[in-house]
């Protein structure tokens, strides 16, 4: 609790919805976010109150940038009618595929529908983070689907390896030793609009998923997070980026010499 304290707390009055299945949600406001989560305020408890530890699925909208956000959470502290949370993952309400997400955090049933097994292996990643080890746990998991994965630890190898490699998307780290990752991604929107591009930050702050949806990040992803989450949100970039395109193939096929 005295490390909480200590955290720096920013206030903001952030409209927001938790939804308690499918069909039913509770309304309320954020009061306050840190990079260790928020403090969310609701009008009404459910029955049984919440546990900690339970997933949920909540939309917040940001009143200055007047979009919608659809975030997952997991339940922290529960305080009279003031739910704690941790963020989990960030993302634009239209890319919601499931609506329920009460429960533990795993993968979508719909998994198989983005991008098929066999399509896969022409599908190209590039994975940006200056931590070794991170890097290569996601590379290698992403390797062991079938994906055609690249690294990068700075922005300036980033930069090369999309000029090179040409991937269809990039799991980008927010800090990065020579720059900032939300940086990078204008520079990408810019310069390689068709590139699909999904924030990661072991800062759990909803200011900085806004910014990165709000400059064109198809999803912000909050360390740590499980290789079960980072494969859906993987499918559904690579999804978003075919459709974006016209329904074409995810990725280029390779050159037969």
């Amino acid at each position: 609790m005295e490390e909480r304290r200590r955290h720096p707390r920013n206030s903001v009055a952030w409209p927001v919805r938790l939804w308690l299945d499918d069909h039913a949600f509770v309304s309320g406001r954020a009061v306050e976010a840190s990079t260790l989560g928020a403090w969310v305020y609701l009008n009404w408890l459910p029955t049984g109150g919440f546990r900690p530890g339970d997933a949920y699925r909540l939309e917040v909208q940001s009143p200055e940038a007047g979009t919608w956000l659809t975030c997952v959470i997991e339940i922290r502290h529960v305080s009279q009618k003031a739910v704690g949370v941790q963020l989990r993952e960030a993302f634009p309400v239209e890319l919601l595929d499931a609506p329920s997400t009460r429960g533990t955090l795993g993968p979508s049933a719909a998994h198989a529908e983005f991008v098929a097994p066999d399509r896969r292996v022409f599908a190209r990643i590039l994975v940006v983070d200056d931590h070794n080890s991170f890097r290569e746990v996601l590379s290698h998991a992403l390797n062991e689907e079938g994906y055609r994965v690249t690294q990068a630890r700075t922005v300036a190898e980033a930069i090369a390896a999309i000029r090179r490699d040409h991937p269809d998307l990039v799991l980008l780290d927010v800090d990065l030793p020579d720059g900032n990752g939300v940086e990078l991604l204008r520079t990408i929107r810019r310069d390689h609009p068709t590139v699909g591009t999904v924030m990661m930050t072991a800062n759990d702050d909803l200011t900085l998923a806004f910014d990165s949806i709000k400059t064109g990040a198809l999803n912000c992803l909050f360390k740590p997070m499980s290789l079960d989450l980072l494969s859906r949100v993987v499918a559904q970039g690579l999804t978003k980026v075919r459709t974006a395109a016209g329904g074409t193939d995810v990725a280029h096929c390779p050159t037969v010499k």
